[in-house]
């Protein structure tokens, strides 16, 4: 298994710190969640259990497939293009049109589906 990526995220309160690491093996890529104190377990048990309500939620966005192994969280890396390229190729190209997408691109992903309603 190869290691592509790591960020170690132990500035948060303690019950946040984990270390996610991108890796690849036989071609694929999976991110590896750890926790990095026993306050963390929870938090990453949680990504588990809460999967199937965000994909309730936010069936517009990919959610990827996420499960527990010796201890760590592993899912599916999802391979896409974050939308603050998005912007700043908007603003780059001085294309207010694409800019507007964007920030209503932007908006659908936060509101999520239509159950959730609106304010």
């Amino acid at each position: 298994m190869k290691t592509l990526y790591v960020k170690r995220s132990d500035a948060y309160s303690r019950q946040f710190q984990i270390e996610t690491k991108i890796v690849e093996e036989s071609g694929r890529k999976y991110v590896i969640k750890t926790a990095l104190n026993p306050l963390a377990l929870d938090h990453l048990k949680a990504m588990v259990t809460d999967k199937a309500e965000l994909h309730e939620y936010y069936s517009n966005i990919s959610i990827a497939n996420v499960w527990e192994n010796d201890g760590a969280i592993w899912s599916e890396f999802i391979e896409g293009f974050p939308l603050s390229k998005k912007f700043f190729e908007a603003e780059k190209n001085r294309d207010s049109a694409y800019f507007i997408n964007c920030v209503d691109e932007y908006v659908s992903i936060i509101k999520g589906d239509d159950k959730n309603g609106e304010d």
